[in-house]
């Protein structure tokens, strides 16, 4: 039981991750565009 729940822990944390690295990304190409009209 306690790998199971350490292992649902480990791909909350990934999913989690992966978010805030799409968001991150996200916000890097308004910025160029910002930067380019600007």
């Amino acid at each position: 039981m306690r790998e199971r729940s350490e292992t649902v822990c480990y791909v909350r944390y990934t999913v989690r991750y992966r978010r805030v690295l799409f968001v991150l990304r996200r916000i890097n190409s308004y910025a160029r565009v910002a930067v380019v009209l600007l």
